[in-house]
């Protein structure tokens, strides 16, 4: 994973249901245990592209679990860090789905993200991680998935 993945767009083909990528997303975001460093708070709202096909939207709510108790030690700093990248949007859709292959290509982008001392995305870190936790869960569906990063 490349350190400005998240700055990028995520494209992914594969043979899935766009209901079932739409599904992927969104357990992907919210399907950390309790006690995952990882865990976050994110609202998922579905939604539909421009071109009418289904989407879906990911807002940051901040930490939870084991990470938001972590963040109330871990300093200033951090919390702050996190604080600027509450808000921040992922963004997901099916941009073509073929049904008579049962192909599904789809893109994934930061579409909204909090700023950090001039251009530095807040909790870059943690959102492409988040990104990628989204491309381990479509490979669930196919494992032939193809990603491309542009």
């Amino acid at each position: 994973m490349g350190l400005m993945d998240h700055r990028k767009t995520w494209q992914f083909e594969l043979k899935a249901a766009p209901d079932r990528c739409l599904t992927a997303f969104d357990v992907a975001l919210n399907g950390r245990s309790a006690f995952s460093m990882r865990k976050a708070r994110w609202d998922v709202r579905r939604t539909t592209s421009g071109a009418g096909l289904p989407a879906a939207v990911g807002t940051y709510a901040g930490r939870d679990g084991a990470a938001a108790l972590l963040m109330t030690f871990a300093g200033r700093s951090i919390a702050e860090d996190d604080q600027a990248a509450i808000g921040s949007e992922i963004s997901f859709e099916v941009r073509a789905h073929d049904r008579s292959t049962g192909r599904t290509k789809c893109a994934m982008w930061l579409s909204r993200r909090g700023v950090r001392m001039v251009d530095f995305t807040a909790q870059a870190g943690f959102l492409r991680a988040s990104m990628k936790d989204v491309a381990s869960k479509l490979a669930e569906l196919d494992s032939s998935v193809t990603v491309t990063k542009i």
